[in-house]
């Protein structure tokens, strides 16, 4: 009896050997995963490290181009109402042009007839 609860226990033991070399190894994984990510992320600030400046003065520039695209869209807009409205006027005086020249031939048949 004494031999199996020391076979079982030796066995546990094993086990328990086991699940800590793995949890180390795992632990010495995410450790180095964490200073590659610390090195990553020093790097990233070296090159970053002058860029904001450049980033507003390049968002202020994006700023006043929609700006100034939202002008011309409203300008746009009002040259087109303009537009339609001036071919609206040359189609209405062509039809009283039209109307005038045809009534001016009446009145020429007319006297002719008279006469």
């Amino acid at each position: 009896m004494w031999t199996a609860v020391s076979i079982v226990n030796i066995a546990i033991a094993l086990f328990g050997f086991y699940v800590a070399w793995n949890v180390w190894q795992i632990g010495r994984v995410l450790a180095r995963v964490a200073d590659l990510l610390l090195e990553v992320e020093r790097s990233t600030d070296r090159v970053l490290q002058g860029a904001p400046p450049p980033i507003l003065t390049g968002q202020v520039g994006t700023r006043q181009l929609r700006y100034r695209y939202q002008l011309l869209v409203c300008y746009l807009a009002r040259l087109h109402q303009i537009l339609a409205l001036l071919n609206w006027g040359k189609r209405a005086w062509q039809r009283r042009g039209g109307r005038q020249i045809a009534s001016r031939r009446r009145l020429a048949v007319r006297r002719r007839s008279i006469e």
